[in-house]
């Protein structure tokens, strides 16, 4: 019924330590997003919008975006 959640882990990004800007912490759970618009929201396809990663602080919460790389 629920997904078990995967441990938080260290991100590297473009050969950096992926840190939090708040805290400093190094550790995130990683996910994808959808980005949706008014216009897919009537429609009833935001499956169809364009999709960014995010990362989640496991020490404070605070969530960071990245677009895909064009």
């Amino acid at each position: 019924m629920f997904r078990r959640r995967r441990p938080p882990k260290q991100y590297d990004v473009r050969g950096s330590l992926l840190r939090c800007p708040i805290r400093g912490a190094t550790h995130f759970f990683q996910r994808v997003a959808l980005l949706g618009s008014g216009l897919l929201s009537f429609l009833n396809v935001e499956w169809f919008g364009k999709t960014a990663t995010t990362f989640t602080c496991a020490d404070c919460g605070h969530i960071l975006w990245f677009r895909p790389r064009r």
